[in-house]
């Protein structure tokens, strides 16, 4: 019976789950397909066409140059990046396209990195939009009194000491590096985003359509989740002007690299020549006219279609049902686990003479009151006062264990501070003969000394003496051989 009612319930359960799962399903699938009908009719949408003279990326070099670009400054070319400026106080570098923009509505996705050691930023780098490929400035690399756009990657606002966005416009007349000029109060718009330090690149999409300036930006996810960082209405860029970046490292100083520089033409136009048919020059040479497919062909056509989209749709059904089955699988095998447990604690129980689940369900078993158990405990061998006597005795033994242990810390305590006391008295004692020694060794030190003096003196007359008798010595030596020598001349 027990096993019959679990069974039961298991089952409404996983028919529920099952239920559950294949509504969730279909709404997935609702949900795609609605999601892929939006794509289609969203009016945002818009063509572009990759141009890729105004585009470099990996591989960058041909022949030991960047093709339809040139770079300039300290910017170093890597196998895998483009480092306008390196970490060193002082550095710039700049890129910029031979060719110019001739297209009136266009998009830029480019992937930087700007990152270094320091906890603020050192400058940071610009991409400009200008009439003329600039030369080497103060504004980021590049010269002052541009004409065109220039949008700023400040890593080190002097004001809010964060990364900021900052956009301008300038027709060459207005200096921005010259003294006491705030360019902030300048810029067309501005955001704050931390895009300095990425785990990988920073994803930058600019695009300029219909006189509207729209800067997107994904410092955290390669481009799978773009930010907002402005969008500015009325102005007007002309074609023919060039693309450009350029980096600058003050102190402390930051990496500038960029990965990748993509330029789109967006709306491009419509290709007048037709596709053509297949075997439509052959037969054209021919000189036969191509016809349309038959209806039976067609006819063809749409049954592959149909079986096709049918082999898909159970495709997915097959999944869905894969899934299903291995919930299923893992709940079925929950609830035997469970009901193990349950016949486990039902044995246990019947074990200690609680009544079976049939004679529950029956009625037929006897409550047992306290006195009956207290019984059946004194006809055992063991009754509840001889258990709470016991338990006594057991908390005493506890108790006066506990006592003797703190008697125990207590002796060592004391034990530990008569040695400190006598540790302290040993260590002035040695300090003492410390010093007696110290004032001996000074004594004989002295004394040494003096007797030092003494004997140096006395080998001091022992050197007098003994060349006061070597000077008498020759005086006499010489006087003898110079009275030999007399002699001799007298004798002769």
């Amino acid at each position: 019976m027990k096993l019959t009612s679990l069974f039961f319930v298991s089952s409404l359960f996983i028919t529920a789950q099952a239920g559950i799962f294949s509504h969730r399903a279909a709404d997935s699938d609702a949900s795609t397909l609605d999601n892929n009908n939006d794509k289609d009719s969203k009016p945002g949408v818009v063509d572009k066409k990759l141009d890729y003279k105004l585009t470099f990326k990996v591989p960058y070099l041909y022949n030991g140059t960047i093709p339809f670009w040139s770079t300039g400054g300290d910017t170093i070319k890597a196998a895998d990046r483009i480092r306008l400026s390196p970490s060193v106080p002082g550095t710039k570098g700049w890129i910029w396209s031979d060719l110019a923009n001739d297209y009136a509505d266009w998009m830029v996705d480019m992937n930087f990195r700007i990152s270094g050691n320091q906890v603020h930023g050192g400058r940071g780098m610009a991409f400009w939009y200008t009439k003329d490929k600039l030369l080497e400035g103060p504004i980021f690399g590049a010269q002052d009194q541009w004409d065109g756009l220039s949008i700023w990657f400040d890593s080190a606002n002097p004001k809010t000491h964060t990364p900021t966005v900052m956009v301008f416009l300038n027709d060459g007349q207005f200096s921005f590096a010259s003294a006491g000029v705030d360019p902030t109060k300048r810029a067309l718009a501005t955001c704050s985003m931390d895009y300095r330090n990425p785990n990988d690149y920073v994803k930058m999409r600019l695009t300029y359509k219909a006189n509207t300036l729209t800067l997107m930006m994904d410092p955290t996810s390669q481009g799978m989740n773009f930010k907002p960082c402005f969008q500015y209405s009325g102005i007007s860029l002309p074609t023919g002007y060039h693309f450009g970046v350029t980096a600058a490292s003050h102190n402390p100083a930051d990496d500038h690299d960029v990965l990748s520089f993509e330029t789109y033409q967006l709306n491009p136009p419509q290709k007048v020549v037709d596709q053509k048919r297949p075997l439509e020059d052959e037969k054209t040479e021919k000189g036969e006219g191509f016809t349309e497919l038959t209806e039976e062909q067609q006819k063809k056509i749409e049954e592959t279609e149909f079986e096709v989209r049918r082999l898909r749709e159970q495709a997915g059904e097959a999944k869905v049902q894969e899934e299903t089955i291995a919930t299923m699988g893992v709940l079925f095998d929950t609830e035997r686990r469970i009901l193990e447990t349950l016949q486990i604690n039902q044995l246990q129980l019947e074990a200690i003479g609680a009544p079976t689940p049939e004679q529950v369900l029956s009625g037929n078993f006897e409550q047992i009151k306290l006195g009956q158990q207290q019984q059946q405990s004194t006809s055992s061998g063991v009754s509840v006062d001889h258990l709470k006597t016991e338990t006594q005795l057991v908390i005493k033994r506890l108790e006066q264990q506990s006592n003797q242990h703190e008697q125990q810390l207590r002796d060592i305590q004391d034990t530990m501070s008569r040695m400190e006391k006598l540790i302290q008295a040993m260590d002035n004692r040695m300090t003492l003969h410390t010093n007696n020694l110290q004032g001996k060794l000074s004594e004989i030190t002295k004394d040494s000394a003096e007797a030092k003096g003494t004997m140096s003196t006395l080998i001091q007359y022992v050197l007098y003496a003994c060349g006061l008798q070597a000077c008498v010595g020759l005086a006499i030596y010489i006087y003898y051989k110079l009275r030999v020598e007399k002699n001799e001349k007298k004798f002769l």
